[in-house]
């Protein structure tokens, strides 16, 4: 089952057609890209697959229970929103757990607990009492004793022709 069906679309402003009898199926799973140049249409379908604008003619049929999310072309911040900030608000009831969690991992980026590592990256943790040493080294491809990775097997084919 479709999750959207456009049929025989039409929208013109004035004169000038820019949707002239579209169909448009989306199915789930698909994904979907728009391109062409500017004032061509790419937008005014957008808004009417949203629903936020009515084509001329034809018909738009949504599933039931589709939850249709958009970015506009030029969104409106809030004077001093971060980026992040205006993204979380798309979330809806996402929002507050999505800001809690990105301050939280931020605070402990940047003042967390790292008294049990020194500075030469060695150090002690204590679990149940118990000691362990531990030693933090940069991943394998970033150390310069690191083996270099083995070449990818190659295939070779050759062709030959035969003179006829």
């Amino acid at each position: 089952m479709p999750l959207l069906q456009l049929s025989q679309v039409s929208l013109a402003y004035g004169h000038v057609p820019l949707l002239d009898h579209v169909d448009l199926v989306v199915e789930p799973g698909e994904r979907i890209g728009l391109i062409g140049r500017n004032g061509t249409g790419k937008s005014s379908l957008l808004k009417i697959i949203e629903g936020l604008a009515a084509p001329d003619d034809g018909k738009v049929w949504r599933a039931p229970q589709l939850k249709l999310a958009s970015v506009p072309q030029e969104p409106a911040f809030l004077p001093g929103q971060s980026v992040f900030d205006a993204v979380a608000e798309g979330l809806g009831a996402g929002t507050k757990l999505l800001v809690d969690y990105h301050a939280a991992t931020h605070a402990l980026a940047e003042h967390g607990n790292h008294d049990d590592v020194g500075a030469d990256g060695t150090g002690a943790a204590s679990a149940g009492g118990a000691r362990r040493e531990r030693r933090l080294e940069p991943p394998a491809q970033d150390r310069d004793d690191a083996e270099p990775p083995a070449a990818a097997p190659r295939t070779i084919q050759s062709r030959t022709s035969r003179a006829g």
